[in-house]
């Protein structure tokens, strides 16, 4: 019969025995998946596992002579396991450390996500290792949160991307996005990629390149400020002609009509008023254009006084001219630099698509400037045709025989000649008090010249000055020779007024030749007293306290309002021919007449009517209170010797 106590204890070491050898079994089974550094050291534990349930086996089986022998052989391998562990650990864990040196050191951040199911059973990923905990920390949600959108526009991330990675095996390589952070809620900008691993392990790499990030932005802004400084004019931020070539090159179809602006006499203001002003000036101009300029519209400055506005198709539904017209509107409203009141002229060119890409329109849109700017009538918006090429032909043809004339304008063989042209009572035409020079000139090439055509381009060229000398000097000489002390009215270019020494040589040419200043009246149109007269107030001061008469011609014809007639130490008004009655109908025009004429008689100022052509015309200007009469009806200009 068994004994129960043998079987119990066989069982016992049998069951010891069994559970040692599914620890080595187990080992050996995962073999591979064990790092090669550590496989000698497991290998040496697992036979060392093994050994002790060998000898559980045969304490229970009571082999005690093989046991005996068997301690030895546990002994043996317990010892070579303690020196391999003495030998190697400390090996491994210095190993361990400098690698977990390195891996909390390094710049590129590494994570271990897991997948699991919360409890409503929906998939979630959660860190389970972590080098950066800057980022996330152990044991957190992948929170969609944490990702915005990417710096260049590529698609942003979302944890479905971190899912798929785990569906398909396909990695995320090298994603850059921008990753909110979990606590300052800063946006951080990274590189990203994502691998699958076994058992529903994600390893993911991220590198933050932020400080790239802002650094690229900087260059790349300080790139685009250097390209906006190369295409832009310092002054009044509008595009410039590098601006302007480019477009030339890059977009010359995309424009269907152009305007050429000019400023007028702009050198003056800089000259006579300090840059400082001009600089505030042509701010202004810009801005005033800026509100007016559509989406696509361009403005660049050319040059000093010049401007080329650019118009698209589809931002300008109203015509060229009606566009044109508006900026000149805008152009002519006063402007207020440095608490002083600024106003100035230009001339536009317009040049529509129909004249061929953006460098033909330039051309033509210059051309059309130029008609605007010598134009006899005032008209200063010129839509370009092809008939202008003639004007610009004669008007160039003009310029250049008007400056050969010059050169001998003091000889005696003179193109140029006064004619003067009497001024009479309106009561009593036979009473002719005074006369009006006006100078011809009679060109060898050309014929007779009208002073509506040389009179402009010289003012454009600065050829004014030396006519307007040789007409002052000869009316006063011409004055001297008059025994019957007949005045002698001179017309004046408001450039005249602005040049140094004008009143000098004034005040010098009538003591040189013993005439009387009051015997001299200069007359300066409304449209020149309208827009630059703060300009030469002081000038005509100056005149007027020298005893040299000052006259406002062309009355009427401006926008200045009778305020004007205030404003200035004037001796006479020459109401313009525009605004003299045909017949006692005109009501509109003889309530003109009549204002004109009441204003000057309150203000002690003589009042004249020109271009008076009828004697009907005279005798209603007469019942008007009008003084003084100029016209066909009394007397043509004449030379001295007629």
């Amino acid at each position: 019969m068994t004994d129960p106590t043998f079987n119990s204890h066989l069982f016992s070491n049998l069951a010891i025995a069994v559970a040692y050898a599914t620890i080595p079994l187990t080992v050996l089974l995962n073999f591979r998946f064990f790092p090669k550094e550590a496989r000698p050291l497991i290998l040496l534990s697992a036979a060392f596992v093994l050994s002790c349930g060998v000898g559980h086996l045969l304490d229970g089986l009571h082999q005690t002579d093989v046991l005996y022998y068997w301690h030895w052989v546990t002994a043996t391998i317990s010892c070579i396991c303690a020196i391999a562990f003495a030998l190697v650990l400390p090996q491994q864990l210095r190993h361990n450390a400098i690698l977990g040196t390195i891996i909390e050191n390094i710049p590129i951040g590494l994570g271990l996500l897991q997948e699991d199911l919360d409890r409503d059973g929906q998939r979630r990923l959660r860190w389970k290792l972590v080098s950066n905990k800057a980022i996330v920390d152990l044991g957190q949600d992948l929170h969609d949160k944490w990702f915005d959108e990417t710096a260049w526009g590529q698609s942003s991330l979302s944890i479905d991307d971190f899912l798929a990675v785990l569906d398909t095996s396909k990695p995320i390589l090298q994603r850059e996005l921008e990753i909110r952070h979990p606590f300052s809620d800063q946006l951080e900008t990274y590189l990203l990629s994502c691998v699958n691993l076994p058992g529903s392990y994600l390893w993911v790499l991220w590198q933050d390149v932020t400080d790239r990030k802002l650094a690229y932005l900087s260059l790349t802004e300080a790139t685009e400020q250097l390209e906006w400084q190369a295409t832009h004019d310092y002054l009044t931020k509008a595009g410039n002609l590098v601006l302007f070539d480019r477009l030339q090159i890059q977009e010359a179809d995309r424009f269907a009509g152009l305007l050429s602006v000019n400023l007028d006499r702009f050198k003056n203001i800089n000259e006579t008023l300090g840059h400082s002003i001009g600089d505030v000036l042509l701010q202004s101009i810009v801005e005033r254009f800026q509100g007016l300029l559509g989406a696509g519209d361009v403005l660049v400055r050319t040059g000093a006084d010049a401007f080329l506005i650019l118009l698209e198709t589809s931002n300008n539904p109203v015509d060229l001219d009606t566009l044109a017209q508006r900026f000149y509107a805008e152009l002519r409203r006063p402007f207020i630099c440095l608490d002083r009141e600024i106003k100035i002229d230009a001339s536009i060119g317009v040049a529509d698509h129909s004249v061929g890409n953006l460098a033909l329109m330039r051309i033509a849109g210059d051309i059309a400037m130029q008609v605007a700017k010598s134009n006899p009538l005032g008209k200063r918006v010129i839509v370009w045709t092809q008939d202008l090429m003639k004007q610009v032909r004669d008007r160039q043809e003009i310029a250049l025989d008007l400056e050969r004339a010059l050169q001998c304008i003091n000889c005696c063989g003179s193109e140029f000649e006064l004619y003067y042209q009497p001024i009479v009572r309106l009561d009593d035409p036979t009473q002719c008090y005074e006369v009006e020079a006006l100078v011809r000139w009679t060109s060898p090439q050309l014929g007779i010249v009208s002073p509506g055509l040389f009179i402009p381009i010289a003012e454009q060229t600065g050829a004014i000055a030396h006519i307007s000398d040789w007409v002052v000097k000869q009316a006063i000489i011409q004055a001297s020779r008059w025994t019957n002390r007949l005045r002698i009215a001179v017309n004046v270019s408001p450039w005249d007024l602005e040049r140094e020494g004008f009143v000098e040589r004034m005040v010098s040419l009538c003591e040189e030749y013993g005439v009387m200043p009051s015997r001299i009246a200069l007359e300066i149109t409304e449209r020149a007293v309208t827009d630059k007269l703060e300009r030469f107030s002081d000038t005509l001061k100056q005149l007027s306290n020298a005893g040299i008469r000052l006259k406002i011609d062309d009355f009427g014809t401006g926008d200045s309002g009778l305020g004007r007639i205030l404003e200035g130490r004037w001796s006479e008004v020459k109401i313009d021919r525009s605004l003299l009655p045909e017949s006692p109908r005109d009501l509109g025009r003889i309530a003109i007449c009549r204002a004109i004429a009441n204003l000057c008689h309150d203000l002690n100022i003589r009042s004249l009517a020109e271009g008076i052509e009828t004697e009907s015309q005279r005798l209603l200007l007469c019942e008007l209170n009008i003084q003084d009469a100029q016209g066909f009806l009394f007397a043509k200009p004449m030379t001295e010797k007629t």
